[in-house]
């Protein structure tokens, strides 16, 4: 879960180069832009970061016009992402005196909520089932009713999450700028990262106990967006893609459980930045639910060229050294997208023996063109 607000401490302070009243502070791996004098080295203080939406507080006024939204912004040439307030705020805000822990998260204490334009619009999917007899909720305990019963009798048309698959969501260098050190000789792959929307893809049956209606009636394929299951056949772009690149039979032949994850790009999608005509999917993850583990980078385009699925592009390796810096992550980030001569949103980092050690690095310039 990513932290919105939270307690850190500032690395480092340096003036700005360009304006006299100005300072720029460094904080995990973000620099971020402040009043002159406000904060001296290993000072305490609460960090918000991109995409937080603060509360109506006297203490946050002066974000008011901006709909108490922070986003990269660039000051007098130089690029701030994220504000920084001292430690009295939480005071202030709350009445409460808490104990100075660096990295405590303090999103839900002040209220803090995300930006998140696409969880709002899947939340609008969702719908809730009249309240049901006891008879209809022990027999919904069973897989095979589940599929009977949403498919025909319930108007429901989505369900939470799966519980065997993990969300996508890679953690931003700027949050971790110690994996240099830490992942010291990593040999790593970076493809681009596709501003589209997130897809997830499963054949899923539990072995135990499993009988012959339950292998009839039972719901085996999922259709995904990043934070539901669109369990009943719709007309969204993930159940078009579904059809369109015959994923559920794709997947049964793979005879295990299964998950595909990547992302939706084109025509009615973000705004079609790279000027695509229909809709296209890219993976990005091949999960196996059996063995609940990644599959490495040579096994998932293995498994992509078996299967005929496209993965996202790849654009080179490196290896990781410990005196790499977020801001040479950053550099990489930058660049025209494989997809069409536009702006790239950015690149995820993965090593190439487990998929599971990644990161990303945004593209500001993606971010200040877009007003994200």
């Amino acid at each position: 879960m990513r932290k919105l607000a939270s307690i850190q401490k500032i690395v480092d302070v340096k003036k700005h180069p360009n304006a006299d009243r100005l300072d720029i502070v460094t904080v995990l791996g973000w620099e971020i832009i402040t009043q002159i004098n406000q904060f001296k080295k290993d000072d305490y203080c609460v960090m918000f970061q991109c995409d937080s939406i603060l509360p109506q507080h006297e203490v946050f006024d002066f974000l008011e016009k901006r709909k108490y939204r922070i986003r990269t912004q660039k000051l007098r040439g130089i690029i701030s992402q994220g504000l920084v307030m001292p430690i009295s705020i939480i005071k202030t805000i709350t009445g409460k005196t808490i104990e100075l822990e660096e990295g405590k998260d303090v999103t839900e204490l002040l209220g803090v909520i995300k930006h998140d334009p696409q969880a709002q619009k899947e939340r609008t999917m969702q719908r809730k089932d009249p309240k049901r007899n006891p008879v209809v909720n022990y027999m919904l305990s069973f897989a095979w009713y589940r599929k009977f019963h949403y498919t025909y009798i319930s108007k429901q048309k989505v369900k939470n999450f799966p519980w065997f698959i993990k969300k996508t969501d890679e953690e931003r260098i700027q949050n971790m700028p110690w994996i240099f050190k830490m992942r010291e000789g990593t040999l790593c792959y970076y493809t681009e990262k596709l501003d589209g929307q997130s897809a997830t893809y499963a054949i899923y049956l539990p072995k135990s106990r499993v009988s012959f209606l339950q292998k009839i009636f039972s719901n085996t394929f999922y259709v995904c967006s990043r934070n539901i299951n669109l369990h009943k056949k719709n007309n969204t772009t993930w159940w078009q893609i579904a059809e369109q690149e015959d994923v559920e039979n794709k997947l049964k032949k793979v005879g295990k459980n299964i998950a595909i994850q990547g992302e939706i790009i084109g025509e009615g999608v973000q705004g079609n930045k790279y000027n695509l005509k229909g809709i296209h999917f890219k993976v990005f993850n091949v999960y196996d639910i059996d063995e609940q583990r990644y599959f490495n980078l040579k096994e998932k385009e293995n498994f992509c060229a078996e299967y005929g699925f496209k993965m996202v592009p790849i654009l080179g390796q490196f290896t990781i050294r410990e005196d790499m810096t977020v801001n040479d992550m950053i550099k990489m980030s930058e660049g025209k997208s494989v997809m069409n001569n536009v702006m790239r949103e950015g690149i995820v980092i993965r090593s190439i023996e487990n998929d599971t050690v990644s990161f990303k690095a945004i593209n500001p310039k993606f971010l200040l063109k877009y007003g994200e």
